[in-house]
């Protein structure tokens, strides 16, 4: 057979039959060859499309589960485009949106220190980098802000914006270490970012830090109360020439109820104790409702105090029921009455209890008759009568009660006895078991 290079050199009459043949053959393989390799080329191609497809297909589907986030994050977060093709917006959207622009704004408070005492020359830039270097601190920051109107009396403080919380924290632990290690650093505060709630709290603290210390120079008392930085409220008490820490007071948002019993008349002008109270309720912002005598002795001995401007109490009253010292003090306040847990319990009788005879029974019957007819006329004497019948009542249950305990414990033979009859007068438990195991497992816990 022929080869191909052969037939470049043959002339026209060198071509046999033969050779003709060689030719068709060879020019058919060729063709061949090249259909073939068109066929895996276009193989590979289609190979390549389908992948390509796949992959546009997917795109699809995750730009379609991004159009559905941003769409959910339009109604949290709605804009005035929202507002304007939303006929109908979500009620609770408002709320939510407010609480996620709250976390926001807390997490970027994180990140952020404010710097007091910082002197005013408009070179802030240059004084933070020179306190980083002075504390060997390198990080980028984000910059530097004046708080509040400028005035000739005070500086201004400084707000510095860092990156991330964690270069905000670092940036204070430095400074506080370089202050106690070294002379030479600047006479400056720093402390975080407050929130609006938490200014505002800081706020209402200055107002009675105030209060409490021109109350002490009215009254010339060595003390002075300072408001820290987390709106706490510390009490100095001045001796030998130091001051020293007494008391730390933080302020409560929520209501405030006192209730109680005193020892001394609120309305007696004389008194010590009374007036030192008042003054101690007045100081921190506080009322004391009550304004009837609670006693029989015609003073007010039981107190009630909220905050002067929450209106938690909407009425005091002090009825006369006829109890036989203090007189009951009713409350009505603007809270909902929670609703009563309902709980199974078992009551147990205790076993030797007084048994109410004849003549308690006669005398419980004319002290109810008593109190219907003093509830029914409001009279004084029908009131006095009513509280000679309850003093019987209860002058002839002591007695009963006596008569019952003397017979209990003079019926006792041994002291056994009389140990068991205390045990269950006086409500003490019994001695504690065994464990519920077995005889192993006992010897087991005594012998480790």
């Amino acid at each position: 057979m022929a080869a191909i290079r052969d037939l470049f050199a043959m002339t026209k009459d060198d071509l046999n039959k033969e050779t003709k043949k060689d030719f068709i053959r060879m020019v058919l393989a060729a063709k061949n060859a090249h259909v073939k390799s068109n066929a895996s080329g276009n193989n590979n191609v289609q190979t390549a499309l389908s992948a390509l497809t796949e992959c546009i297909q997917s795109l699809q589907k995750e730009i379609g589960k991004l159009k559905e986030n941003m769409e959910s994050v339009h109604k949290i977060l709605p804009s005035e485009v929202n507002h304007a093709t939303i006929a109908h917006p979500d009620p609770n959207s408002e709320v939510m949106c407010k609480a996620l622009q709250s976390v926001l704004v807390g997490e970027k408070l994180k990140s952020e220190m404010v710097i007091s005492n910082v002197e005013e020359d408009g070179k802030d830039a240059e004084f933070i980098s020179r306190l980083c270097n002075q504390i060997n601190f390198k990080v980028v920051l984000n910059g530097c802000v004046r708080l509040g109107e400028k005035t000739n009396s005070q500086r201004r403080p400084l707000k510095v914006t860092f990156q991330t919380e964690f270069d905000a924290r670092a940036f204070r632990s430095r400074c506080e270490q370089n202050r106690r290690a070294s002379d030479d650093f600047p006479n400056i505060r720093i402390r975080s970012c407050r929130t609006p709630t938490e200014q505002k709290k800081f706020a209402q603290s200055l107002e009675i830090a105030k209060d409490l210390n021109k109350a002490a120079q009215d009254n010339d008392a060595k003390y002075s109360f300072s408001v820290r930085d987390n709106a706490e409220i510390w009490k100095f008490e001045k001796t030998d020439g130091e001051w020293r820490i007494l008391e730390v007071f933080s302020i409560w948002s929520g209501h405030i109820l006192i209730t109680g019993d005193l020892n001394f008349h609120m309305d007696d002008s004389a008194d010590r104790d009374a007036n030192k109270l008042k003054a101690l309720i007045s100081s921190f912002g506080l009322e004391q409702h009550v304004k009837q005598s609670t006693h029989r002795s015609g003073h007010i001995l039981d107190i009630v105090i909220t905050r002067s401007d929450d209106p938690l109490v909407s009425s005091v009253i002090a009825e006369d029921r006829g109890f036989p010292d203090h007189v009951p003090v009713f409350i009505e306040t603007v809270l909902d009455k929670p609703q009563a847990r309902k709980k199974n319990g078992i009551i147990q009788m205790l076993s030797g209890t007084m048994t109410v005879n004849e003549q308690i029974r006669e005398a419980k019957q004319g002290r109810r008759r008593a109190e219907r007819r003093w509830r029914g006329s409001q009279l004084q004497v029908d009131k006095e009568i009513f509280i000679e019948h309850r003093h019987e009542v209860n002058k002839l249950i002591d007695v009963s009660k006596r008569d019952h305990y003397r017979n209990l414990i003079t019926s006792c033979s041994d002291s056994k006895q009389l140990f068991r009859v205390l045990n269950q007068l006086l409500g003490w438990k019994r001695e504690a078991q065994p464990p519920e195991k077995t005889p192993l497992v006992l010897a087991e816990m005594f012998s480790s």
